[in-house]
C-alpha cells in the first residue's frame, strides 16, 4: 500500500495547483501565512514547511519582513515538473536545502 503524502506535501500540491491556475499572478503577494493557517485549517510549522518546498521548487520567492511572492517565471523549463503525477515525483526532486546544512 502506497504511503500517504504528509499534511505539508498535500498543502504545498494544493498552492502549486493555484499559482498554475493562475490565482496568484506573477508577482503577487501570497497571503500571510496565519492567513494560510486559517484558510487550511493547518499549524503555523506545516504551512511554512509547504512554503519552503514551493521555494526549493522555485514558485514562489520569500522576502524577509515582506512575505511571499510568485516568481515571474514559475520554473526553469530543464527541470521536470514534481506537481505531475502527485507525490510520486517528490522522491528526488526538489533537493532539501537543509541538506547543505549538515
Amino acid at each position: 500500500m502506497p504511503a500517504r503524502p504528509t499534511r505539508y506535501r498535500r498543502l504545498a500540491e494544493e498552492l502549486a495547483a493555484q499559482l498554475e491556475e493562475g490565482r496568484y499572478p506573477a508577482g503577487a503577494q501570497l497571503p500571510s501565512l496565519r492567513q494560510l493557517c486559517a484558510d487550511h485549517g493547518a499549524s503555523l510549522a506545516t504551512v511554512t514547511h509547504a512554503l519552503h518546498e514551493l521555494e526549493d521548487a522555485g514558485l514562489i520567492e520569500a522576502r524577509p519582513r515582506r512575505g511571499h511572492f510568485v516568481r515571474g517565471q514559475a520554473r526553469p523549463a530543464a527541470r521536470p515538473s514534481p506537481w505531475k503525477g502527485g507525490a510520486s515525483g517528490w522522491s528526488s526532486w526538489p533537493p532539501r536545502r537543509r541538506a547543505a546544512c549538515r
